[in-house]
């Protein structure tokens, strides 16, 4: 589909990395002169006010674990050595090391590094006081097809406004909604989500929907020691005007319904998604008011929603078969086969370098997810991203052989998977952007994961699909359907694809230089065997932008 093309969806579910030419990220942009006023960098300095703040604030509480003393000689030498310097955050990690302090830098616990970063950053502000805002300029974006993953989502945004409007799809304005839920700092990433769908023309607002407001329901006055309990520290400094706006519409909650009742798209921003639903649900775990109205409008095409990288694996949950299908959270491939997958909460992103995860069971990198899913948006099977550049077939296969489900979809970088469902079960697919969709179908699927054993395995079929793609999903048959690109070059069983483009991740690298072979294709990586070989029902087509497609593909990955 081309971004000229409008057709309507309910789900625009994207992998992450979308590219996009913005103040803080100028390397994105074809041009980077619009940004005289721009945000470009987070910033930071210790005054003396900031260090008191910082000494005096809710972490060294008698209530906590911390100690002000252990840390209090340390942070005092920082101060002596920035001298009241405004700096990156590079910069201040090497004033770290320059104390040769690094590695104390590096261990300290998640509450201690984030209320240090959050109580020392330095407010930004313009000549005429206010806050710096970091802008986008998609018309400079250097890569057309992360616009392209916006514009799907836009005019589905648009085609429903129309259809509650009654009115020309040309004569509306669609309203959307962002929410950034998933941020540890939830009001950080505001600014670029409302200037992105700005430059569409369309109305839009960003909603305080995050942890922190779900969990303050009924004691407003306690936003600031939630919002610490969860990480995110001094925040009324820096966005005070985003921090008010979370304490009316907390004080008068109907406001948040009012908000997305009007809307016509909903769009997730990425970063941790037990976050998002954490955002979504009350304190049992059950659908917050705002999941179900969101539910309840994209069940009567009211509401398209959208999301990157953690956005979009939030969606998966409900029911498939009568089995419920879980949320990922967590996981390095290379672990999936050996350990295999965990239903609790994850790890620390950081505990790998902070060292707070030696004591658990859990191990960094392992897989984990949340028995009772995401939102439950998207039924079907289970969703990852970030895929084939992170090289996470594996960690979907055993995921999906392990939680029981047929289906697993794992959406590349820059790039989107469209998803139209019926009324009858029946969901319509589409690929749009950079790169495709990778599905794991476990329907004849075996596997053997057992800690500690070298011969652990798992072995099913997959499926690729490029942009132009489409597959469509037939309940009544339980039946994946694929239609490639209608520009797409058909590979007959006796031809292999020539000048198919270099990309990163090692399988879809492996099988893209060979798309069509139909002898063993077999190839290494961390210590594991992996495996493809086509027969009678698989089939290949280079897509016009010379990445292979292709449907029915068995595979099987080993244990050395």
């Amino acid at each position: 589909m081309s971004a000229k093309e409008t057709r309507e969806f309910d789900l625009v579910l994207a992998g992450g990395s979308l590219k996009t030419c913005s103040s803080m990220s100028v390397k994105n942009c074809s041009k980077t002169n619009s940004f005289s006023d721009g945000l470009s960098s987070i910033q930071y300095r210790i005054t003396s006010e900031k260090r008191d703040a910082f000494f005096n604030s809710e972490i060294f509480s008698p209530n906590s674990k911390l100690v002000l003393d252990d840390v209090h000689s340390v942070f005092l030498n920082i101060y002596n050595k920035l001298d009241g310097a405004v700096v990156s955050k590079s910069q201040l990690r090497d004033a770290f090391a320059d104390i040769d302090q690094l590695d104390f830098y590096k261990s300290m616990s998640d509450e201690l590094y984030f209320a240090f970063h959050d109580y020392i950053e330095f407010p930004q502000i313009l000549a005429d006081g206010n806050r710096k805002q970091e802008h986008t300029n998609l018309a400079f974006n250097k890569n057309s097809h992360a616009v392209d993953v916006y514009q799907a989502f836009y005019n589905s945004a648009q085609i429903k406004a129309a259809r509650k409007q009654q009115a020309n799809i040309s004569e509306v304005t669609p309203h959307i909604v962002v929410v950034t839920a998933s941020s540890r700092d939830p009001f950080e990433s505001a600014d670029f989500y409302q200037s992105v769908f700005q430059f569409f023309k369309a109305k839009v607002t960003w909603l305080p929907l995050d942890m922190t407001y779900q969990q303050a329901k009924g004691q407003c006055q306690r936003l600031q020691q939630i919002r610490a309990n969860n990480l995110s520290f001094n925040r009324d400094v820096i966005y005070p005007k985003r921090v008010a706006q979370q304490k009316a519409m907390c004080e008068q909650p109907e406001r948040m319904l009012e908000a997305i009742k009007s809307a016509d798209g909903i769009f997730f921003n990425g970063g941790d998604q037990s976050r998002t639903i954490a955002a979504l649900t009350d304190k049992n775990g059950q659908p917050a008011e705002e999941l179900i109205v969101i539910r309840n409008m994209v069940e009567n095409k009211q509401l398209v929603v959208g999301g990157t990288s953690a956005g979009t694996a939030v969606q998966a949950g409900g029911f498939y078969k009568g089995k419920p299908v879980p949320m990922i959270s967590n996981g390095d491939p290379k672990l999936a086969l050996v350990r295999g997958a965990f239903a609790t909460k994850p790890p620390s992103a950081r505990c790998s370098k902070s060292k707070t995860c030696q004591s658990s069971e859990l191990k960094p990198g392992d897989l984990t997810y949340r028995a009772e899913g995401g939102t439950g948006l998207f039924e079907l099977g289970l969703l990852d991203t970030h895929f084939s550049e992170r090289d996470r077939e594996s960690r979907l296969a055993v995921f999906s052989y392990m939680s029981g489900q047929r289906f697993a979809f794992g959406v590349d970088e820059t790039s989107a998977l469209l998803v139209n469902k019926q009324t009858n079960g029946d969901y319509h697919f589409e690929v749009v952007g950079q790169n495709g969709v990778f599905v794991v179908d476990m329907k004849q699927g075996q596997g053997k994961i057992v800690e500690a054993e070298s011969n652990n395995y798992i072995a099913g079929l997959s499926h690729f699909l490029n942009q132009g793609d489409k597959a469509i999903y037939r309940a009544e048959l339980d039946q994946l359907l694929f239609t490639f690109n209608s520009r797409s070059e058909s590979l007959s069983k006796r031809m292999s694809a020539k000048g198919v483009v270099e990309l990163d991740g090692k399988w879809r690298a492996v099988v893209g230089n060979k798309c069509g072979k139909r002898e063993v294709i077999g190839w290494q990586n961390w210590q594991q065997t992996f495996a493809v070989q086509a027969d009678d029902k698989t089939q290949f087509a280079r897509s016009p932008n010379k990445q292979c497609s292709y449907s029915n593909l068995p595979f099987v990955i080993k244990t050395n």
